[in-house]
């Protein structure tokens, strides 16, 4: 029986990643237009339901102590805070663009990827991707301002800088994972389980502040029972498997070409 290599592991956890990532989209935009879900509601319950099924990791003694001393490291509470951050800029955005045009804008953050790479932490970029860069920055500009043109001009124009928000704030989120990844808490590197459960408590509490401003919260505004089909979706296999599986990546390949590799 053949056994795979780290590497190897890394490239089929980008694929599955792209795949259940893929669905994001579409699934966010049925609820917003099908059970007309208030966007910070939607996006807090889906978190919560991501901690809840992600929760029996803790019986793991290991990743049960492990996730205890994340929480409170001040680099695992700014990834969960980049994490909630983007995804509150890409729910209030998308519910007023199309599904394909939310994932053009967010996925810019291929873009500003590796330029955050190189200002913030010196890693060096080359001329080609400078050019690569720079062509995929014209490109989102012009569907950008196409599709503005072309629909509702100050509806479309908030979407569009809200989920290309979402873009830029990933961007940073991915950059500073690989260094997350990289760094040694009590002697060793965190575990991708581990690191994604402790952050993804910050992003909850984000959230929830976020959504306590809006007055977008169940209690504050009522949480139907049909919308559990696509929350538990998004928590289980959108945000809990995508997530560990793109942090496996990152740990072995890098955050620029896991990056460029999703895309």
């Amino acid at each position: 029986m053949m056994k795979l290599n780290s590497r190897a592991l890394a490239y089929i956890s980008l694929i599955f990643a792209a795949i259940l990532w893929g669905t994001t989209y579409p699934i966010i935009k049925i609820g917003f237009q099908e059970i007309h879900l208030a966007p910070m509601t939607y996006l807090f319950m889906r978190f919560v339901f991501a901690l809840i099924t992600l929760s029996p990791v803790l019986a793991i003694r290991s990743i049960r102590k492990e996730v205890f001393h994340l929480l409170f490291r001040y680099e695992v509470i700014l990834l969960g805070i980049m994490n909630g951050a983007g995804y509150t800029l890409q729910f209030l955005g998308q519910v007023h663009v199309t599904a394909s045009f939310s994932s053009i804008m967010l996925n810019t953050y291929v873009l500003f990827t590796p330029l955050f790479n190189h200002f913030f932490f010196k890693n060096p970029v080359d001329g080609r991707k400078k050019a690569a860069a720079a062509a995929g920055f014209i490109g989102a500009a012009v569907i950008a301002v196409g599709n503005i043109i072309t629909h509702a001009l100050s509806v479309t124009l908030y979407g569009t800088l809200m989920v290309l928000g979402s873009g830029i704030v990933y961007g940073l989120y991915i950059v500073y994972s690989e260094k997350t990844m990289a760094a040694n808490f009590r002697g060793k590197r965190p575990h991708p389980v581990s690191l994604f459960y402790a952050s993804t408590v910050s992003s909850l509490l984000i959230i929830f502040i976020t959504g306590l401003f809006m007055r977008d919260l169940p209690g504050l505004s009522p949480f139907p029972m049909i919308a559990l089909l696509p929350v538990l979706y998004l928590g289980i296999l959108c945000t809990n498997a995508a997530f560990i599986l793109y942090l496996i990546a990152i740990k072995e390949l890098g955050a620029v070409s896991s990056a460029i590799y999703l895309l």
